[in-house]
């Protein structure tokens, strides 16, 4: 652990060597941390960084990247096959637009992570890269200065330790036949495998905040909105208390810190606040609304003095049952069911059974490339195909109807089809000669009828009755004539 004043002491130097411009300067410093190294002020490993960086004058150094380095010192590597890089670059994206840094950093991490092989984060190893000064330039698209920059704000936030050889240079070696890193000098990632459930919890973290942000704001907007619906309707009844223009000064305040609110923290009593001025202004409407009307009564004299009332709806009239004629008696019952008969047989309609045909299906192509001969390139037919309607193929089809069996098509297939030769064409027939003509027989005119209530219908009537019974005439035939 770095006390307070070890930290000052570290920071002061770094400021001293960042500033210094002569070698006599460097010598001053150098000289004061063997004094507070021989005081006990710095350790021995503080006195060899700082005294490192003091010579090289390459980097300047903090207490944050010192306490960093010595958490990273400490990673002993991942068991043997659980090593998964991208898993743990994973979890640092998800969790890097909370943690206040840069994308640059983002995307050179990554650049970083896929240098490394996975062994290099099992046990016995490091997790090292050493891409170069140059090459980092080039990918970030920066200046020296810029990356120093950006390399020291990374290392101050803990994702990697910078670890150059004395001279300042970055280089690594790997065994060649177990691919395992024997040397390097340059980007230790370590510090990502340490952090690996800092980051999970910073990414859940976020996502629950996220949530509680849309539900919070969700409910913002259905208050502000019950306000103003409130005091439209108040508007309307010209009943506006005059306590109004007050809310509406809250309402607005409350809303300009709702857009200044980052955290569910701050943004949950301004919401509050919201719904208190809605509860407010409804109760204002409730005590200004009139009374709804009382519903009207339909039975005042009660419901055995209403109106009889006759449902006319053809559903809720149950049929009547059908009525059995009684047998005629006598004669006359025998002739008022031979008029009976006939007036039926005279004005009954038989009913005409109309069958239900289903709807007709449009062709698919391969019918129609069948019925046109497969004629052409199927490929730019079908592509036609594709392009007609429903109703253009329902027409090609009745089309093709008729067709005669001895028919060919004198046009490709696609010709046809752009065409739109059914439109155009001739409807073909059938080779079938026609059938000979054959002269049509006068057909005489059916009498007109007789109505049964006539005495001529009714001597018809007996006439037909008396061919089946004998003889027989009917009653009044002599006075009636």
């Amino acid at each position: 652990m770095y006390t307070d004043t070890n930290t000052t002491h570290i920071d002061d130097y770094a400021d001293r060597i960042a500033l210094a411009d002569h070698p006599a300067e460097i010598a001053d410093i150098v000289r004061d941390i063997g004094l507070d190294h021989a005081d006990g002020r710095l350790s021995i490993d503080e006195t060899e960084d700082l005294e490192q960086a003091a010579h090289s004058g390459s980097r300047r150094l903090t207490a944050a990247m010192l306490a960093v380095r010595d958490r990273a010192d400490g990673f002993k590597g991942l068991p043997a096959g659980s090593a998964k890089p991208f898993k743990l670059l994973a979890a640092l994206q998800e969790a890097w637009p909370y943690l206040g840094l840069p994308m640059s950093g983002l995307a050179w991490i990554t650049e970083l992570v896929k240098q490394t092989r996975p062994q290099d984060w099992e046990e016995g190893s490091r997790p090292m890269a050493w891409p170069s000064a140059r090459r980092q330039q080039e990918f970030l698209g920066l200046s020296a200065g810029r990356v120093k920059a950006l390399n020291r704000v990374m290392a101050e936030a803990g994702l990697y330790v910078m670890r150059d050889d004395p001279q300042g240079r970055r280089y690594g070696r790997r065994d060649p036949k177990t691919g395992r890193i024997t040397e390097a000098f340059g980007f230790d990632l370590s510090p990502l495998a340490l952090r690996y459930e800092e980051f999970k919890r910073t990414a859940a973290g976020a996502a629950a905040e996220r949530k509680a942000m849309g539900r919070l704001r969700r409910s913002a907007t259905i208050a502000r909105r019950g306000i103003k619906q409130a005091g439209e309707a108040l508007a309307a009844l010209g009943a506006l208390p005059p306590e109004w223009p007050r809310l509406e000064g809250e309402l607005a305040a409350l809303m300009v810190a709702k857009l200044c609110a980052k955290t569910s923290e701050a943004l949950a009593p301004i919401v509050e606040g919201l719904e208190v001025l809605r509860r407010q202004a409804e109760q204002w409407l409730r005590d200004t609304a009139p009374p709804p009307p009382e519903p009207a009564k339909t039975s005042p004299m009660g419901p055995e003095n209403d109106p009889h009332r006759l449902d006319t709806n053809r559903g809720s009239i149950p049929p009547l049952p059908p009525s059995v004629p009684d047998e005629p008696e006598g004669e006359g019952g025998a002739l008022d069911r031979a008029e009976a008969e006939a007036r039926k047989e005279a004005t009954e309609v038989e009913p005409v059974q109309v069958a239900r045909q289903a709807p007709a299906e449009p062709w698919a192509f391969e019918d129609f490339w069948h019925a046109i001969g497969r004629t052409g390139t199927r490929e730019f037919a079908e592509i036609l195909w594709k392009k007609l309607r429903r109703a253009d193929k329902l027409a090609i089809r009745e089309w093709f109807r008729n067709l005669p069996l001895l028919w060919t098509s004198k046009l490709y297939a696609a010709t046809w089809l752009r065409d739109r030769r059914w439109e155009k064409d001739r409807q073909p027939t059938r080779c079938s000669p026609p059938a000979a003509a054959v002269p049509a027989t006068p057909v005489p005119p059916r009498p007109a009828p007789v109505p049964p209530a006539s005495p001529e219908g009714k001597a018809r009537v007996a006439a037909a009755l008396a061919s089946f019974k004998g003889e027989w005439k009917p009653r009044g035939e002599g006075s009636s004539s």
